[in-house]
């Protein structure tokens, strides 16, 4: 396309980036509208995402993406089933939809039927699917947000980072704190499996993130240095071995 970007993000099947003039593309499956471009046509090559909207970060997963626009205002499109584009319905959207509530936001992430963000004031907010507890409300009720609701704490937040059952954030004071479900010890907080916590609990090691990005593993960065736990039968602890880890534990091969 000729383009020139700043920021990328993929999905399961799908890409979306934004162009110098903030303008999103994305490319790839749209099953559910994701590539937000008012169809539900897939496409080998760059669509733009229809609406007009100037973008500053954009965010994907399976069969949404989110942005943010000029102003801190939130988008989602794609998949909704679980609430997660936040716009106070589970429908879907091939459009870009607002997300309730009038939030100004600095960073916004997905997980897979979760969203997370950190407002421009620090605070946190989740919604979407919350069987596990990942939306850390301090409750597993309701059992899906279908707007943005306040993690519990009372921590501002630098970054917050939803994954499949379980969400970890990094506080402003680099503290790491993770909150949901546990059974391969994704958490980060000790023994697993160990039963749902609905309301962010530390992350073990008394560790200093710069960032935290959970998945079905999580991993973060600490005063540089590499850590993940959680899920490693696949080898994605990369500390050598395929064990799940509850504690953060460092990637090997690093100076």
């Amino acid at each position: 396309g000729d383009r020139t970007y700043f920021d990328i993000a993929a999905g399961g099947d799908h890409a979306c980036a934004i162009a110098t003039d903030g303008a999103g593309y994305c490319w790839g499956h749209n099953e559910r509208g994701q590539l937000g471009t008012g169809s539900f046509a897939n496409s080998t090559v760059p669509v733009a995402v229809s609406g007009g909207l100037r973008f500053t970060s954009i965010t994907t997963h399976q069969m949404v993406t989110c942005g943010i626009a000029d102003g801190g205002t939130a988008h989602c499109w794609g998949e909704g089933s679980s609430g997660n584009l936040g716009g106070g319905s589970k429908a879907s959207s091939n459009l870009p939809a607002p997300v309730k509530g009038g939030l100004s936001f600095s960073s916004l992430r997905l997980g897979v039927w979760t969203a997370c963000g950190v407002t421009i004031a620090g605070d946190g907010y989740c919604w979407g699917d919350n069987g596990s507890g990942e939306l850390g409300i301090g409750s597993k009720s309701p059992s899906a947000a279908l707007e943005p609701t306040e993690v519990a704490g009372g921590h501002m937040w630098r970054s917050i980072s939803p994954g499949v059952a379980v969400t970890c954030g990094v506080t402003t004071e680099s503290k790491g704190f993770c909150w949901g479900g546990n059974t391969w010890g994704e958490r980060g907080d000790g023994p697993f499996p160990s039963a749902d916590v609905t309301s962010p609990v530390p992350v073990a090691g008394e560790l200093l993130f710069e960032s935290i990005d959970a998945d079905w593993s999580t991993c973060g960065v600490a005063s540089g240095v590499g850590y993940c736990w959680g899920l490693g039968d696949y080898g994605a602890i990369g500390d050598g071995a395929l064990v799940n880890r509850g504690i953060p534990t460092a990637v090997a091969g690093q100076m």
